[in-house]
Formats: C-alpha cells, sequence, structure tokens
C-alpha cells in the first residue's frame, strides 16, 4: 500500500490537477452520477419547475406593463415566491451541495490519501457526510457572516472615503479615480478572504474540525498557495462554463420551455459532480503540501 500511497501523495502542478480530476470524473463516472441524481436532481427538478412557473407569470406581467397599478399589485403578490426561490438557494448552498461535496470528497480521500485500490463503498461516503452535516452547516454559517462582514466593511470604507474626498470639495474626476481604486483595492481584499475560507467545508468534513478551527485550518491550507488556487479555480470554471455554454446554445433550439428546463438539469448533473471532484483533488493537494515532511517520516516506516 505504501508504494501506492507515494504515487498519490506527490504535489501536482494545475495541469496535474486537472488531469487526475478528469481521470477521477471518468474512471467513476456511474458512481458520481448514481450519487448526482440521488442526492441533488431531486432539488434541480423541484427548483426548475418553480422557476417555469415564476417565468410564466414573469411573461404574464410583462403583457400588462402598459398599467402600472396591475404591475404593482403583480409585483407584491410575487413576494412569496421570491421567498421560496431565497429558500431554494439557501438549501442548496448549507445542505444539497455540502451533502453531495462530502460523499464524493470521501470516496477520492479513499482512493488517494488513504491509498485504497477500491474507493470506499457510495453509501458509506454518503453517511459519512452525512454525519458531519450538522457541522458544516453551522460552519458554513458563520463562514458566511465572515463574508459579509468583510463585504460590508470594504463597501463602508469606499463610501466613506468618497463621502470625505466629496466633502473637502475634490473634483468629480479625483473622487471617481479614487472611489475606483479603492473598490479594485476592496475586491483583491475581498477575494483574498474567500480564497483563504474556501476550504472550510473539505476541513469540516474530513479532519472532524469545525467553527473557527476549521477556519484557522483552512487558513494554513492556503498559505503559499493562493495564485495556484486562484488559477485552477479559473481554470475549472473556464471548462464548466465552455460546456455549459455549449449545452445551451444547443437547448435553446428546444422550443417547449419545460424541455429546456429538464435538458439544462441533466447538465446540472454532468457538471456538479466534475467541479466537486475538481475541488477535491486541489484540497488533497493542499494537505499534501502542508503535511508533507509527517507523510515522508510515515511511508519512511511502512
Amino acid at each position: 500500500m505504501a508504494t501506492n500511497v507515494k504515487n498519490n501523495l506527490r504535489p501536482q502542478t494545475v495541469g496535474g490537477l486537472l488531469d487526475k480530476t478528469f481521470r477521477l470524473y471518468r474512471r467513476h463516472f456511474v458512481s458520481l452520477m448514481v450519487l448526482t441524481v440521488c442526492i441533488y436532481l431531486p432539488y434541480l427538478i423541484l427548483e426548475s419547475l418553480f422557476n417555469i412557473h415564476t417565468q410564466t407569470l414573469l411573461s404574464g406581467m410583462l403583457q400588462n406593463v402598459q398599467d402600472p397599478a396591475l404591475v404593482q399589485q403583480q409585483l407584491i403578490s410575487q413576494i412569496p415566491a421570491l421567498v421560496v426561490i431565497l429558500l431554494f438557494t439557501i438549501i442548496s448552498a448549507f445542505v444539497i451541495i455540502p451533502l453531495l461535496y462530502g460523499t464524493i470528497l470521501n470516496i477520492v480521500v479513499s482512493l488517494q490519501y488513504e491509498g485504497q485500490e477500491v474507493p470506499v463503498a457510495k453509501w458509506q461516503a454518503f453517511r459519512h457526510a452525512l454525519r458531519r452535516l450538522l457541522p458544516v452547516l453551522g460552519t458554513n454559517v458563520v463562514r458566511w457572516i465572515l463574508y459579509i462582514v468583510a463585504s460590508l466593511v470594504v463597501g463602508g470604507v469606499v463610501g466613506g472615503v468618497g463621502a470625505l474626498f466629496t466633502a473637502i470639495k475634490l473634483t468629480p474626476a479625483a473622487v471617481g479615480v479614487a472611489v475606483v481604486l479603492l473598490s479594485l483595492t476592496g475586491l483583491v481584499i475581498l477575494i483574498w478572504f474567500a480564497v483563504k475560507l474556501a476550504f472550510v467545508p473539505s476541513v469540516t468534513l474530513e479532519e472532524g474540525i469545525s467553527f473557527f478551527t476549521a477556519i484557522r485550518r483552512s487558513y494554513e491550507l492556503t498559505k503559499g498557495n493562493l495564485w495556484r488556487i486562484i488559477g485552477y479555480f479559473i481554470v475549472v470554471q473556464l471548462i464548466i462554463f465552455v460546456v455549459s455554454i455549449g449545452f445551451g446554445l444547443l437547448f435553446s433550439l428546444v422550443p417547449a420551455i419545460i424541455f429546456q428546463s429538464i435538458l439544462t438539469d441533466l447538465v446540472g448533473v454532468l457538471v456538479t459532480p466534475f467541479s466537486l471532484v475538481a475541488m477535491a483533488n486541489l484540497y488533497l493537494d493542499l494537505r499534501i503540501r502542508t503535511e508533507a515532511p509527517d507523510l515522508a517520516a510515515w511511508l519512511r516506516d511502512e
């Protein structure tokens, strides 16, 4: 087993990680599809049915756009629908995706980090993710609160400086340049912050820690790897974007909205596990880089 583990525990380049992601996705395609269909597809179907209903109502509103009173009345009537859309988004972000990701991550860990020839059974991996769901949920809430606070602070600083420069009667051009520069700086800070906290779910799912301990661990994993992580994220998202756009253009030829929605859901079933396998591989690569001395000693003992 030591030889297999040794081969799997080498730090990878971005290209190496992508190659490993494609190989794992292709080799375990059936298992990934079964898990995604069972965990994610029911949610997608419900969301799509609701979105179709909402689109139909919006189309009716556009037909009555010349009657402001009627449009206002219809907008007010759509508030419950907007609340439901928000709930769908929250359920996806805090329950469905973490559950699917935790299952896939456990399978990837068993193959690479633990050096097993055969991955852990998919339903055993699902039970592992289910057991960790509450800690992940709580830790993700803390993480998003930190995101919101950071965004408010950055926005407040940009707005405050802009107001200050206006008050001291700088020219509009100077105020505009200052606000743009501050906004770009704030965006860089927020991206840095998001990357630092990006692996909180992975850590909570696989390392048995949560809340601020998991946040500190995610920060440690990303130390010195910021640009690699950003570059890898960009490449993975570009791949998913190209595939989604290609299928989207093809599906636009289908006249019925319901069939377009079904086909779009199928694309979601295909690309979602790919993105999660990619994330799992990056997390493991960061662990290997962080824990390399201990792992080397362990392999020598084997």
